[in-house]
C-alpha cells in the first residue's frame, strides 16, 4: 500500500511500495517490480521478478528520479524568484565592474559615465536578470547553459562596446 492509499490503476494486487523518490516510487508485486509515479497512474515500467530484474528496476528507479527531480532551488516559489532576481542583478554589478576593468584597460576616461555607456550598462541589465533566469528555469542542462551563456555574454559586450565606443579617452 501507498501510504495507506490503495494501489496505482494498474498496478498488481498486493503491491507494496519498498522505496519512495522525488517523483517516483519503486515496488514489488507477486510476479514484477514496478515504477510508478508518486503521483498516481499506471506503472511507467515494470521488470521481472528476478535479481537481474531488481537490479534493472533498481537503476532505472534512480535515473527516472534524478532525471525527472527539480531541486528546491529550481522551483517557482516566492522565496527562490525574488533571490533569483537578487542574482541576477548581481550578475549585472559584475558586467558592470568588468566593463570599468576593460574600459580602463583601453585608456577611457571612467571619471564621467556618457549617456550612450549608461544607456549600454542600462541594457544590460534585463539581460543580465534574464540570463540567471533562464539558467534556473530551463528544463534542459545544456539549453540552461547556453542561454546563460549567451545572455550573459551579449549584455557584457553591449557594456563594452558602449562604453569603449562612447567614453572618452583619458
Amino acid at each position: 500500500m501507498l501510504d495507506g492509499l490503495p494501489p496505482p490503476p494498474g498496478a498488481e494486487s498486493p503491491f507494496e511500495l519498498t522505496h519512495r523518490g522525488h517523483v517516483y516510487g519503486l515496488g514489488v508485486g507477486p510476479r514484477s517490480f514496478g515504477i510508478w509515479r508518486l503521483e498516481g497512474g499506471p506503472p511507467v515500467e515494470t521488470f521481472e521478478r528476478t535479481q537481474a530484474g531488481w537490479e534493472a528496476a533498481w537503476r532505472r528507479f534512480q535515473s527516472l528520479d534524478l532525471r525527472d527531480h527539480v531541486p528546491a532551488w529550481r522551483r517557482s516559489r516566492v522565496g527562490w524568484i525574488l533571490l533569483h532576481l537578487a542574482l541576477g542583478i548581481a550578475f549585472w554589478f559584475a558586467v558592470l565592474v568588468i566593463e570599468g576593468m576593460v574600459l580602463i584597460a583601453a585608456n577611457r576616461d571612467v571619471e564621467e559615465v556618457t549617456d550612450a555607456t549608461g544607456g549600454g550598462a542600462a541594457f544590460a541589465l534585463p539581460l543580465s536578470v534574464a540570463a540567471w533566469m533562464l539558467f534556473v528555469y530551463l528544463g534542459s542542462r545544456r539549453a540552461r547553459w547556453w542561454s546563460f551563456l549567451a545572455l550573459f555574454g551579449g549584455a557584457l559586450l553591449v557594456a563594452i562596446w558602449t562604453g569603449i565606443a562612447a567614453q572618452p579617452v583619458g
